[in-house]
């Protein structure tokens, strides 16, 4: 198996072409760079492109690192479906995201007892409970 930029996660074979073609594609680019970097007859101007090409290609390899992490991102089916969910519903993505989140912390009758009182609720106290419950959760994760 092989394993990603971060060396913690598996790369499937998408990841694996486009890491691959990005690598061929920054080889090209330096070696552009160098041959021009060589046609440079005034030293001066040499050693000015060289300084500003140097400090690009050290930006170079974070930009792969977010191609590659935003490309994996989108072909993820779960991470598709969860923007698609959204995009048709945005309340309901957010109460699901909200109670899939808050389940642990309460019991199953503490639960059942959350899900009844938002069947009766209405409109508008659905949005207040999530809308508090969205906070709630950034606290309780800015406390861990």
């Amino acid at each position: 198996m092989k394993m990603g930029l971060d060396n913690k996660k598996p790369l499937d074979k998408i990841q694996l072409a486009v890491q691959q073609e990005l690598q061929i594609a920054l080889d090209n680019a330096i070696k552009t760079i160098q041959s021009k970097i060589k046609l440079n007859i005034n030293k001066e101007d040499t050693a000015s492109y060289t300084t500003s090409c140097t400090a690009s290609l050290r930006a170079k390899p974070r930009n792969i690192k977010d191609l590659v992490s935003r490309t994996s991102k989108n072909f993820n089916i779960n991470y598709r479906k969860s923007i698609d969910s959204r995009k048709q519903d945005e309340e309901k993505h957010r109460l699901d995201r909200v109670m899939r989140t808050i389940k642990p912390w309460y019991s199953e009758d503490g639960y059942m007892d959350i899900i009844r009182g938002l069947q009766q609720a209405s409109h508008f106290e659905k949005l207040d409970f999530i809308r508090n419950m969205e906070k709630a959760i950034v606290e309780r994760r800015k406390a861990t």
